[in-house]
């Protein structure tokens, strides 16, 4: 069964296992990797609990939500639900972030993972939800397109990075 589930602590290996492969992969630490922050997982959980909260997220940031997409036992991704937007993440970023790990790409997951993601989103955005993607990002592109996604345009960013924006409307 293919599920969103929010972090637990029986997660704990599998969610280091999916950071060292996303690490292996592109020689970099993905943006949610607790080793950035040389935490423990069970204060990076806590930390996921407060972000959530509108009192306890980091300032300057909206409240989020993170969940794990599993497939029965396997962790096969990642994505967060910002609950509203600021002023950047109405410009770059939109209402949901996320991946899937490298070795489970190109099977389906990504566009499950969004629309499954589009399903949480409903209760704290009631008519369309804003998502984006860097320009070059065919993968993205197509999970959002294959998810209904409307196109708006494109939005450059001050270090020349370009932004392609699209608007998923809710039934």
């Amino acid at each position: 069964m293919i599920e969103l589930v929010l972090p637990e602590l029986k997660h704990k290996i599998k969610y280091e296992e999916m950071m060292d492969e996303w690490e292996v992969f592109d020689g970099r630490l993905h943006p949610g990797a607790l080793r950035r922050t040389n935490a423990t997982y069970e204060k990076w959980l806590k930390w996921m609990s407060d972000d959530s909260k509108e009192e306890t997220c980091p300032k300057g940031s909206p409240p989020q939500t993170m969940y794990f997409l599993m497939n029965n036992d396997k962790l096969v991704g990642a994505t967060t639900i910002r609950h509203r937007y600021n002023e950047k993440t109405f410009i770059d970023g939109g209402c949901i972030g996320g991946g899937i790990r490298p070795s489970e790409r190109n099977k389906g997951y990504g566009t499950i993972l969004l629309k499954l993601a589009l399903e949480k989103c409903k209760q704290y955005f009631t008519e369309k939800a804003l998502i984006t993607c860097d320009e070059d990002n065919i993968g993205s592109t197509k999970t959002i397109i294959n998810n209904g996604g409307i196109f708006e345009g494109v939005f450059e960013k001050d270090n020349g990075k370009r932004i392609s924006r699209y608007w998923m409307k809710f039934k």
